[in-house]
């Protein structure tokens, strides 16, 4: 069976069904750029334990991580959590533990989406007062 019927008998969304076209399931994965598409069939298709899908989830977040502490340096709670999801996906915390995490990244990123909705509000209002 070709990739691409593989895909659709797993009802792949049909932007990553046209873009598979003929390709063989390595070159797909080779060439592909689009993330979401790749964690849908690492997930769709189990190759990853809990732990690992963890593991590498936490690896994401370190990478844009340093995005977050240049603009709130002096802001541990995203860092600390991700420490912690690594020691819970190997079996080192309890979900209690992860759970509080979890709630006080929340916070963190609650507060910097507020702060850049203002920004961004500030930016628009002052754009329109000047052209008045």
């Amino acid at each position: 069976m070709k990739f691409r019927d593989e895909l659709i008998s797993m009802d792949a969304c049909d932007d990553a069904v046209t873009w598979v076209g003929n390709k063989s399931r390595k070159r797909a994965w080779e060439k592909c750029n689009n993330s979401q598409w790749m964690l849908w069939l690492i997930n769709k298709e189990r190759l990853l334990d809990d732990s690992a899908l963890r593991l590498l989830a936490c690896d994401f977040a370190e990478d844009v991580l340093p995005i977050f502490e240049k603009k709130y340096p002096n802001d541990d709670r995203p860092r600390k959590t991700i420490a912690l999801a690594r020691r819970f996906a190997v079996g080192k915390a309890t979900r209690e533990e992860l759970a509080a995490a979890w709630a006080a990244a929340r916070d963190a990123a609650g507060a910097a989406a507020r702060d850049a909705m203002m920004e961004k509000i500030i930016i628009h209002g002052l754009s329109l007062l000047e052209k008045k």
